[in-house]
């Protein structure tokens, strides 16, 4: 499909909407490029509390780097749930770690798919990158129980 016509068929369909919800400004400027009315377009900022995740109350030791830890981390923060495709997480940091072997894969979240996520993690199911220990769960309580 086309850059035009791609541009035709969404302006279409968010033309169609009594209301577009956007998460930044660039994204309402793109919408309302694509013909959108901007009386349609409304702002609503994504979910995350930014007074439970700052610097502020990092605990610095948890994660830092040192001569005997890794220089290489992926980190997931979110739902565990299995439209997040989050096996294709553990596939790509599969793939991606078989060159960088001291690479570790680090999960944060709760939700749904947590179990069969760490079940897969854990026995190998994904590869022996995530059955050796380079797979982390750090927490899957509510947010606010979470590692800062």
């Amino acid at each position: 499909m086309t850059g035009a016509l791609m541009s035709k068929l969404v302006s279409w369909f968010y033309g169609a909407m009594d209301r577009v919800f956007v998460p930044s400004q660039a994204v309402a400027a793109r919408v309302q490029e694509l013909g959108v009315a901007p009386e349609k377009v409304a702002r609503l900022p994504r979910g995350i509390d930014l007074d439970l995740f700052r610097a502020s109350r990092r605990e610095s030791a948890r994660l830092r780097p040192s001569a005997s830890t890794v220089s290489r981390r992926w980190l997931y923060v979110g739902r565990l749930s299995r439209e997040k495709s989050l096996d294709a997480l553990l596939d790509a940091f599969t793939l991606a770690s078989a060159s960088v072997p001291e690479a570790r894969l680090v999960i944060v979240g709760a939700g749904p798919y947590a179990q069969r996520l760490a079940e897969r993690a854990g026995n190998g199911a994904a590869s022996d990158a995530a059955s050796d220990g380079r797979v982390l769960f750090l927490a899957r309580g509510p947010a606010t129980s979470w590692p800062r």
